[in-house]
């Protein structure tokens, strides 16, 4: 083995203690640590890789994380992570934001673009997936994916908005839960509240969002990257910017290609058949999907084997 790739997390937190202690953290710490750990003593390269793209800039944009970070003197506790020999983000601003927001120094933080949405991925992505068939026929397909409701969402505002769209007669509502539980879930009463209007559809929440951006004919997206894909398709993106705090900065707001509404009125006005939108530009593959300027999958090819190979050559030499 020549490296040890990971989803970012917590890193290993290199203590002392005696003997006891340290039986304890090498055997029953949680099984990504055990790993670190079993790396670090064969120098094997531990990288840790993001698990998505974060849209958020400079902010921290959940009410969890900013409890955690008041709790260690307004910073989140991400030292342990510097044991990684790489901690890849996808832009300089993330970099920028563990740096501001963080406990970590910054010194094994790399800046890689993000593979998930390069170009030549999202093609290789929908190509082979089958879109998601709802039960109109003729109507506008409308995706909408339920938000994390601690990321600063009024959850009052979204529910009236999904209503009123339940109601237009042009229109079949695809509604879909995130995949983790509770964080953007609704409960039974508001469910059922949803479910007798016209046009919504209850989309479980194990169908695949690859699927259902293939199948749609509009995206209505508040905060998640997914809303890149569906760009890049050339599908209409609908970003309700009221329905989030403002203090929250998303890199969303800076893409032509997606119309940001300011109120309920504009977005289920926003909400036709003849809704055209600018198609992405360069700047948008850099700043918003943040890509290099070469193919950045062909990037972390490079840079993993690189790493690799260091460590090969040093243990040659050892």
């Amino acid at each position: 083995m020549e490296i040890v790739l990971q989803e970012w997390g917590d890193g290993v937190a290199f203590t002392g203690g005696g003997i006891v202690q340290r039986l304890r953290r090498r055997y029953f710490a949680a099984f990504p640590l055990q790993i670190q750990m079993a790396a670090h003593s064969l120098a094997i390269p531990v990288v840790a890789l993001p698990h998505g793209h974060a849209m958020k800039m400079t902010s921290i944009g959940s009410l969890h994380a900013l409890e955690v970070a008041r709790q260690n003197s307004g910073k989140l506790p991400f030292k342990s992570r510097e044991s990684f020999s790489a901690y890849v983000v996808a832009h300089q601003s993330d970099k920028d934001f563990l740096i501001q927001r963080s406990d970590m120094s910054g010194k094994s933080v790399e800046v890689w673009g993000s593979a998930r949405f390069s170009p030549q991925w999202i093609e290789k992505l929908y190509e082979s997936c089958k879109p998601f068939v709802g039960d109109s026929k003729g109507q506008l397909n409308v995706l909408f994916f339920l938000p994390k409701w601690n990321n600063f969402i009024d959850r009052a505002k979204t529910l009236d908005l999904l209503t009123a769209l339940g109601r237009l007669n042009h229109v079949e509502l695809w509604i879909r839960e995130h995949p983790r539980k509770n964080e953007s879930s609704l409960s039974d009463d508001e469910w059922f509240r949803l479910c007798i209007l016209p046009a919504v559809r209850r989309v479980d929440s194990t169908v695949d969002s690859v699927r259902l951006i293939k199948g749609c004919h509009l995206l209505i997206e508040i905060e998640s990257s997914i809303a890149i894909d569906a760009v890049m398709l050339g599908k209409p993106v609908i970003m309700p910017r009221y329905l989030q705090d403002q203090s929250v900065i998303s890199r969303l707001d800076s893409s032509e290609s997606i119309l940001r509404t300011v109120n309920f009125e504009e977005t289920v006005r926003a909400v036709t058949p003849d809704l055209k939108l600018p198609t992405y530009s360069q700047t948008f593959l850099e700043n918003v999907a943040a890509q290099r300027s070469s193919d950045t999958t062909e990037f972390y090819d490079r840079r993993l084997i690189s790493l690799a190979r260091k460590t090969t050559d040093k243990n040659l030499m050892a």
